[in-house]
């Protein structure tokens, strides 16, 4: 596995899971249903801003991705990020 695309996923999801958010169940039924597949498949282009463990802002990450619908329920997807330092 290439680990150039696990460490932003493991990046992106123990920054997730600092947030606070309200239960899962508390959208249930809600419409319309969110489909990744779908969301996900084409060109997104994104940003967010990476943070200290103080909570202050450190600098600006801009992501470049595309993604590939595979079969019904399937995703590939290809994700660059982009730094300030240029990585």
């Amino acid at each position: 596995m290439n680990w150039k695309c696990v460490v932003p996923l493991l990046a992106t999801a123990i920054l997730m899971s600092c947030a606070s958010h309200p239960p899962l169940d508390a959208f249930a039924g809600s419409t319309p249903a969110f489909d990744p597949v779908k969301f996900f498949t084409g060109h997104t282009h994104s940003w967010g801003v990476e943070e200290d463990r103080s909570g202050a802002p450190e600098w600006i990450v801009v992501t470049d991705c595309l993604g590939n619908a595979e079969g019904p329920d399937g995703l590939h997807m290809v994700q660059h990020l982009t730094m300030p330092n240029g990585s």
